[in-house]
């Protein structure tokens, strides 16, 4: 003798599948309207582990970008420091050499020193340049000025 199957023992076969579908159907409507493929760590382990990896990699890489921008700047601001106290180095030398011609009068060279006193009080303000707050010219203690003037 069978077992008879009846409309009601089908219909509770068909329930775990239609409810089953509907969840397949619900986690790929919230996928295409958040627009990520993976919304919980159980819809994909290793693509969960995968994207969480890539996060990491690309917060590392956006860091790296910022610290190569800081460093351009801090560098170009170094240079134009350095270029002008070479300028100015250059042009006390140029003054030191011209001032000893003997047809200098005593108001020429007193001309001349009140130059190279301003060359040199620019090259101590060079000396206290920042940037960002930082010394440039203070090594590794960017914290403190690279000398004090007496």
């Amino acid at each position: 003798m069978g077992t008879r199957v009846t409309d009601f023992m089908r219909f509770q076969g068909l329930v775990p599948q239609y409810q089953d579908l509907l969840a397949a159907q619900l986690r790929v409507q919230r996928q295409v309207s958040s627009g990520k493929k993976i919304l919980l760590p159980e819809d994909d382990p290793a693509g969960a582990a995968r994207a969480q990896l890539y996060h990491q990699e690309q917060s590392a890489l956006e860091q790296n970008g910022r610290n190569i921008n800081e460093a351009m700047a801090w560098t170009l601001t170094t240079s134009s420091v350095v270029g002008q106290a070479i300028d100015s180095t250059q042009r006390a030398l140029e003054l030191a050499i011209s001032s000893v011609d003997s047809s200098k009068t005593p108001d020429d060279l007193r001309s001349l020193a009140q130059e190279v006193n301003q060359l040199l009080e620019h090259l101590v303000d060079l000396g206290g340049e920042t940037f960002r707050g930082r010394h440039i010219l203070s090594g590794t203690q960017t914290d403190q000025p690279a000398f004090d003037v007496d």
